[in-house]
This record gives structure tokens, sequence and C-alpha cells, in this order.
């Protein structure tokens, strides 16, 4: 009975589909956070640091941040497991010209932050968003060193799920005979 309601051979099939949909989105995701890693060391790194994800010499030195900025801007190791991605987005695509803000600017996640707008020079919207996705995929990754780790093993295990239900089928099938 159950051989006539699912054709095994249309379940492989659509198995291996999802494997490939799978393999394809971890494949397009990966290149992003090494981008923002370039785009975090030109934009943010002059005085965030990432003490712990081993970036020790980034970052202005706390004493003068303290003078320049009043006072010392946050690491950035954990800003992503702490607040979350999405607020970590609107946060710097937040800014606003402001004429009574410190910097000349404001921000709408953060009001009165101590923060210039670093991304003003990027003047196309689309360019700007890119670079924020970007920024905010590499912050994710700091935050977790071990998410690429669980994906890659999270392929397997579906492809192992998938020859596991598939071996299943046959034997059923093979065991009605």
């Amino acid at each position: 009975m159950m051989s006539r309601i699912i054709n095994p051979g249309w379940f492989v099939f659509i198995l291996i589909l999802q494997v490939i949909a799978v393999t394809d989105t971890f494949s397009k995701s990966i290149a992003r956070p090494e981008q923002g890693k370039n785009h975090f060391f030109t934009y943010c790194s002059g005085c965030h640091t990432l003490r712990y994800a081993g970036y020790k010499a980034v970052g202005t030195p706390p004493k003068e941040a303290e003078r320049w900025f009043g006072k010392t801007p946050p690491d950035l190791s954990n800003v992503a497991r702490v607040r979350g991605n999405d607020w970590l987005k609107s946060f710097l695509s937040g800014f606003y010209p402001d004429v009574h803000g410190k910097f000349g600017s404001n921000n709408h996640q953060f009001e009165n932050v101590s923060m210039p707008n670093v991304l003003a020079s990027i003047t196309s919207t689309e360019c700007r968003e890119q670079v924020v996705d970007d920024i905010v995929a590499y912050l994710i990754d700091v935050a977790e060193p071990v998410r690429q780790l669980r994906r890659e093993l999270g392929m397997y295990v579906v492809l192992f799920l998938a020859l596991f239900v598939c071996g299943w089928f046959m034997f059923m099938r093979l065991s009605k005979r």
C-alpha cells in the first residue's frame, strides 16, 4: 500500500533536490562574511576592537579613545550574540544628519550615540545596504566562530538522513515481496 502512495523514485529525486538546494544556500552565504571582514577593517576597526576574536592590535587605544569620544568604544566581538543581527542592521542603517549631534549625525536605534556615521561616504543606498549586510554577517561569524562548522556538519546530517530514509523505503518495499 505504501509503495502506491509514494513512489520511492520520486521520493529520492525530491531528497536529492533538497540536498542540492541546501548546498547551494550554504555556498552562497560563505563569501559575505569575508567581504564583511574587509569592510569592518576599513570602516570600524579604527575605533572598535575584536579582542575576543584574536585581533588584539586593532582599534584605538582605550585612553586615547576615551579622550577623543568621551568613552571607550565597545568591543564588537560578541555584539551580534548580545544584540542580534536585526539590531545591528538597524543600528548601522539608522544614522541620519543632525546638526546638534556630537559628530553631525545621530541614530534612530541608539539616540545620542558617540559614534560618527562611518558609512556616510557610501552614496549609493544599495551599496550601503550591501556593506551593512556584509559587516553584520562578519560580526555574526566573529561572535559564533563554530557556525560555519555547524553548517557543514548540517549538510552531512541532511544527506545521511536522506540516504537512511531511502534505504528504509527500499527495505520496506523488498520485505513485502
